[in-house]
């Protein structure tokens, strides 16, 4: 009887920790997927605040144009920073 309680128990804690390592992957998954959605939305949030610089600056010389654009950018992204934007 004492064996089969052993045996029992190993089973439930072998089924416990095959359960906390399936959800974990399943979270790790989640966190993947969004980070390449925040990834993308980076993309195309340069491209459009490149492109309406582009449009807003046509006389002026891209290069500075662009990193400028960056620069400015890429302080906004910075979600790390206790600041105030202006």
């Amino acid at each position: 009887m004492k064996e089969q309680s052993t045996v029992s128990a190993q089973i439930i804690t072998k089924d416990h920790e095959e359960a906390t390592a399936e959800r974990q992957i399943d979270e790790i998954d989640e966190q993947m997927r969004n980070w390449s959605r925040v990834q993308d939305m980076e993309i195309e949030i340069k491209t459009a605040v490149k492109a309406g610089n582009r449009r807003r600056n046509a006389g002026d010389d891209d290069l500075e144009a662009s990193s400028a654009d960056e620069a400015e950018f890429d302080e906004y992204l910075d979600w790390r920073a206790k600041k105030s934007y202006r």
